[in-house]
């Protein structure tokens, strides 16, 4: 038996033992004995089904999850819709992952309200709707969630929302969150220095045709146009599927990624559905939501960018100075659009 295993079933044998010892010991009422029961019984069962997925026995552990969720448990919801947004243990199905995340939602589960946001923002399982994706975000950064506290942060700040954006950005870094203390620190260099303000037609016509040249190069298969107007001392940070943070990168990094996405794709089409921008003084910050379609090896797929830009007007040509770029699956489904 592996260490871990070993030591998860007995921590199991001690919650049980647990359990009774403090029924017998804390002399309450039937009614709150039966609620301290139950509460230690899924709590049990939770162990259970997580060492099971632990030992990769996914259909058995979705069946533990299924039982609890059926019965409201927290955990067993967020587990069996994890389970259907991962395809793991039974048939990947956003549709299904998006109505298990909504029932946790609904009972106020942060991660379920944050995975929720996320799906409208990326078109997971549901119509794409960044409204909804925000009023989401919202809850999930007033029930806790770190994640959804930087990005409803970020929302706010480009609606030029700076002092609640500050609020929600001082809760993620007092949780640990990095980019949420840089973001704050980033804030407070802007705020000293300039006010954001709306862009000007012109500066918005630049930017226009800046992102339009970014899109053609991406189109044409040209990582040198794409990344070209990337500072070499750019901040560059990736999130690629499957990983769960943030990847540092330098400019020559960020080109090769893309290098090697063009080489292993046989058709490529990189569209930009919308974007929005505030100024600080000579720095503009881009926050762009793409679709990406490349098909390979008679494999098509389709994945979600969201891309944060800041973009110096400084001079006769935009400068990128910064990059955040996150990357998610998507399959599409009837009715998504």
């Amino acid at each position: 038996m592996r260490p871990f295993v070993k030591r998860l079933n007995n921590r199991l044998r001690d919650l049980r033992f647990f359990g009774l010892v403090l029924l017998a010991c804390l002399g309450i009422n039937q009614s709150a004995a039966a609620d301290q029961a139950r509460i230690q019984k899924e709590l049990i069962e939770a162990f259970e089904a997580y060492a099971l997925q632990t030992r990769g026995q996914h259909e058995q552990a979705f069946a533990a999850w299924m039982d609890l969720a059926k019965r409201g448990n927290p955990k067993g919801i967020l587990n069996v819709a994890n389970a259907y947004q991962e395809g793991r243990g039974v048939e990947r199905d956003l549709a299904e992952a998006v109505r298990w995340y909504r029932k946790g939602a609904d009972q106020g589960d942060p991660h379920c309200l944050y995975n929720l946001a996320h799906a409208y923002e990326t078109g997971l399982g549901v119509r794409a709707d960044q409204e909804r994706a925000d009023t989401y975000f919202e809850r999930a950064a007033g029930a806790g969630s770190t994640d959804a506290q930087f990005m409803f942060a970020r929302t706010l700040l480009v609606e030029n929302k700076f002092g609640e954006a500050r609020h929600w950005l001082e809760r993620a870094a007092e949780n640990g969150d990095r980019d949420a203390a840089r973001l704050l620190s980033d804030l407070a260099t802007f705020e000293s220095s300039e006010t954001a303000s709306a862009l000007s037609a012109e500066d918005r016509r630049r930017i226009a045709h800046f992102l339009d040249r970014l899109d053609g190069a991406a189109n044409a298969g040209d990582a040198g146009g794409l990344t070209g107007a990337i500072d070499e001392s750019a901040e560059i940070a990736v999130r690629l599927p499957g990983q769960s943070s943030l990847q540092r990168m330098t400019r020559a990094e960020y080109w090769s990624l893309w290098a090697t996405t063009f080489e292993r794709t046989e058709r490529y089409r990189f569209t930009r559905t919308k974007f929005d921008e505030a100024q600080f003084g000579d720095e503009v910050r881009v926050r762009s939501l793409i679709r990406e379609h490349p098909t390979g090896d008679d494999q098509a797929r389709q994945l979600v960018l969201i891309e944060d830009l800041t973009v110096s007007l400084a001079d006769a040509t935009p400068r990128i100075t910064k990059v955040l770029l996150k990357v998610e699956d998507w399959q599409a489904r009837g009715g998504l659009y």
